[in-house]
């Protein structure tokens, strides 16, 4: 093998190097990004569960549960706890009288609800507006950590400088 041969061959070696320390960023800004999603409203049967509630400074897992026969529908509040250490990426929200979820899976489809306060002895919330969430496919904190962390760290210097380095050797000849 020739020097040139063996600098080809340490330069491929050290591009799969980051193409694959790259593919393990991209997993794992996957997994970050789906942790938000553990945060979403569910419905079972006339129960909706928020895992997560934000009310000023303190979080709250809340029951909300469907009163029969209403129109708007109305929720009472039928539980709740405090709860400490709460992650509020992707929480409902309670402010002024308004109860924000930003996303309630309903079956396949993710939907944003914002129910208002009308009572507060016992406490009850009325539909005020909703509409379905359109998929994200990469969610903005996972874009945001890439583009802070991963891109000029990794891309900006170690793959650009490698696939300039790889470009070079190839246009000579070599491949």
């Amino acid at each position: 093998m020739t020097a040139i041969d063996n600098s080809i061959t340490s330069r491929n070696f050290h591009c799969r190097r980051v193409k694959r320390l790259l593919i393990v960023a991209i997993w794992l800004l996957v997994g970050y990004s789906t942790s938000s999603l553990a945060q979403q409203a569910s419905i079972s049967g006339n129960v909706i569960n928020l895992p997560v509630v934000v009310v000023g400074e303190q979080f709250y897992q809340v029951e909300l549960t469907i009163v029969a026969n209403t129109s708007p529908l109305e929720f009472n509040l039928t539980g709740g706890v405090e709860i400490f250490d709460a992650n509020s990426a992707g929480a409902s929200t309670f402010a002024g009288t308004t109860l924000s979820i930003p996303s309630l899976a309903v079956g396949d489809v993710s939907y944003w609800v914002d129910l208002a306060l009308i009572s507060d002895s016992p406490i009850r919330f009325r539909l005020a507006n909703a509409g379905v969430n359109e998929p994200e496919t990469v969610s903005a904190e996972a874009r945001q950590l890439f583009e802070t962390t991963i891109s000029p760290n990794i891309v900006q210097s170690r793959c650009i400088a490698c696939h300039l380095v790889c470009a070079d050797f190839t246009k000579r000849g070599r491949s």
